[in-house]
């Protein structure tokens, strides 16, 4: 367990069964992890993604991250960041959360990125969170993915949601209860 900590750089989880509570840091990472928490962490200045969820050392599965606060990222005008990038996992729940990325810049790819590489990403709930900004809010690939209450900021380039190829093929994302930030209902991933 990690709790109440300000590290100056990044922070790299690897194994099983970590937490990590009250971490202020420039970016975490979860590679090749079981059973992750992170929880009310504060991620700021990242020149990378925010959080980089990835199966690139081994399957990622059950990790949990809630009531995190991600925002105000700096990256050099060559990178593209997201404020959470998944590049692989199993059983995610990403929820409770601040992701703010402020107005549109070149760099901002999206707020939470679900991406279908190192084995793909399944059973994802994304629940509860406030999400504004990048080229759009969410890029999605994977199967069983919920977005459930979330509230969706104004600051999205391109739009709330880009549904990549598995889910024009039939596994679209189910959402309910999803908002704008002047509370009115929204499909955020289409009909």
């Amino acid at each position: 367990m990690v709790d109440n900590v300000s590290i100056a750089g990044n922070v790299l989880v690897l194994g099983r069964r970590a937490t990590l509570t009250h971490v202020s840091a420039r970016g975490i990472a979860i590679s090749g992890a079981s059973k992750v928490s992170v929880s009310y962490a504060q991620i700021r200045d990242s020149a990378e993604d925010g959080i980089h969820v990835t199966s690139d050392r081994g399957p990622v599965s059950d990790v949990v991250l809630a009531y995190n606060y991600v925002h105000a990222p700096d990256v050099p005008y060559d990178a593209h960041y997201d404020g959470t990038q998944v590049r692989g996992a199993e059983r995610l729940v990403i929820s409770c959360s601040t992701y703010d990325l402020g107005v549109w810049k070149p760099q901002y790819n999206a707020a939470i990125y679900l991406e279908n590489a190192n084995g793909g990403v399944r059973d994802v709930r994304i629940a509860d969170n406030w999400i504004n900004g990048g080229g759009y809010a969410l890029m999605l690939d994977g199967d069983r993915v919920l977005l459930d209450g979330n509230t969706f900021g104004d600051d999205a380039h391109w739009g709330l949601c880009e549904a990549k190829a598995s889910f024009t093929r039939g596994q679209a994302p189910r959402m309910r209860a999803n908002v704008d930030a002047r509370g009115r209902a929204l499909t955020p991933c289409g009909a």
